[in-house]
């Protein structure tokens, strides 16, 4: 008996970034149901789309209300009838660090994994704890899916061995990257795209990237947004308007996307500053 193939219709919200956990949570409510009218079977959500990822994230990485959100969103999904991948923080017992979580919650509304960030960043590790090996694999919509966490992908061999050819599909990759390319050069920072394109060629899985479009830590910082669907080839398929928030719904394979600007969102270098709430 041959299975049918997986739905093909996938979205990307690269979402506005906002202060609290409350505002994100809606922004993510708003571009999961967006996403379900228009047939996408998974949504793909950026690294802590829950809490944001700002200077703020001490006071909304919070049990209670991180986990009140995610209720919500399991129950959009299951109403919807849409799987989606949403960035969070998770606490463990023993350990009273937050970990940074990619949570993979299947069309019915029924957690499937997290997948924790084991490669964190010296500032991050002030904060967050790192995820442990190996990398859980879950399905979505017909999908056998992981998440690669931002600056992983820089973590080439330690990914080769935790995701091998044929362990996964669709490697959903959240983050927040992207930096002027003469700053990228005058400091050494790393340009993340082929490493991504190395990680899904590596992987034989297609790479599909949730970047968010903006950093409120920095709101003169532009080039981010942009993000990326790389084929299990490697080769660069769709991308992203850069500095711009959005909701992207495509066919998987195709280079052809329908763009939804988000109501009302401006970069942060284009108003006046936000302030986070005191």
């Amino acid at each position: 008996m041959t299975l049918p193939d997986p739905p093909r219709r996938l979205a990307i919200a690269q979402m506005a970034m906002a202060w609290t956990t409350a505002d994100n949570t809606r922004g993510v409510l708003q571009q999961l149901g967006l996403a379900a009218q228009a047939g996408a079977a998974l949504v793909v959500f950026p690294e802590l789309a829950i809490t944001g990822f700002h200077r703020e994230i001490r006071r909304e990485a919070q049990p209670a209300p991180v986990a009140a959100a995610l209720v919500q969103v399991a129950a959009a999904c299951a109403q919807h009838r849409i799987a989606a991948a949403v960035g969070a923080p998770a606490w463990i017992p023993g350990e009273p660090r937050p970990l940074n979580v990619h949570v993979l919650i299947d069309a019915h509304g029924q957690v499937q994994a997290q997948v924790a960030k084991i490669g964190l960043t010296p500032s991050e590790a002030t904060f967050f704890a790192p995820g442990t090996a190996p990398r859980p694999v879950a399905t979505l919509a017909g999908w056998r899916c992981s998440s690669v966490l931002c600056r992983e992908v820089e973590d080439d061999q330690a990914l080769a061995a935790q995701l091998p050819p044929g362990r996964a599909d669709l490697l959903l990759w959240p983050s927040l990257v992207g930096h002027d390319p003469a700053l990228m050069a005058a400091h050494g920072w790393p340009d993340y795209l082929p490493l991504a394109r190395a990680v899904a060629r590596h992987s034989t899985a297609w790479l599909v990237q949730c970047n968010w479009p903006w950093a409120l830590n920095t709101p003169e910082s532009r080039h981010a947004g942009e993000s990326a669907v790389i084929g299990p080839d490697g080769q660069l398929r769709l991308r992203l308007p850069r500095d711009a928030a959005g909701l992207a719904v495509f066919d998987l394979g195709d280079t052809r996307l329908d763009w939804l600007p988000q109501a009302e969102a401006c970069h942060p270098g284009d108003s006046p500053p936000a302030r986070p709430p005191a």
